[in-house]
């Protein structure tokens, strides 16, 4: 079972999944791919509540724009 599963099947895992995700994504060092894929995920959970670390992360280049842009993220619509 893969966290976004696992986020929808137990409510109370969402957040900590949510955190967990947005954490990875303000780690400097963290791989530009991972960071694009961790990003679709969220999107596609709506989780708002990674917002500020997805476009802290678009903002200091650290997600493959190869594989998503900030534009199709429904997340940061407005926002950048």
């Amino acid at each position: 079972m893969g966290l976004q599963a696992l986020a929808e099947a137990d409510p109370r895992q969402r957040l900590a999944v949510i955190r967990g995700m947005g954490e990875r994504l303000g780690t400097p060092a963290g791989d530009e791919k991972v960071n694009a894929y961790l990003i679709i995920v969220l999107d596609r959970m709506r989780a708002v509540e990674a917002r500020k670390e997805i476009a802290a992360a678009f903002a200091q280049g650290r997600v493959a724009a190869n594989i998503i842009g900030p534009e199709h993220v429904e997340l940061l619509a407005g926002e950048m």
